[in-house]
């Protein structure tokens, strides 16, 4: 057994989740504003990326910080 999806426990948790995300994605932003509160300030002031530059965020959410860098470089 090396797939977690081959143990119903794990198979039920990540249909729970996907649905959960499924269902918050949409209105994530708009309704965590205290903990993203001064995100797009703080990615303004960024130093100027090169045009090749590469990010990689790793993390949660919509990636809402990913299209503020990429607006940035383009």
């Amino acid at each position: 057994m090396n797939n977690l999806s081959e143990i119903p426990v794990a198979e039920e948790h990540v249909k729970n989740v996907a649905q959960y995300y499924q269902l918050h994605a949409p209105i994530y932003d708009a309704t965590r504003w205290s903990f993203l509160f001064g995100r797009t300030k703080l990615i303004k002031q960024i130093p100027a990326l090169p045009a090749n530059a590469q990010i990689l965020e790793v993390g949660c959410g919509t990636g809402k910080n990913l299209i503020q860098l990429k607006k940035q470089i383009s």
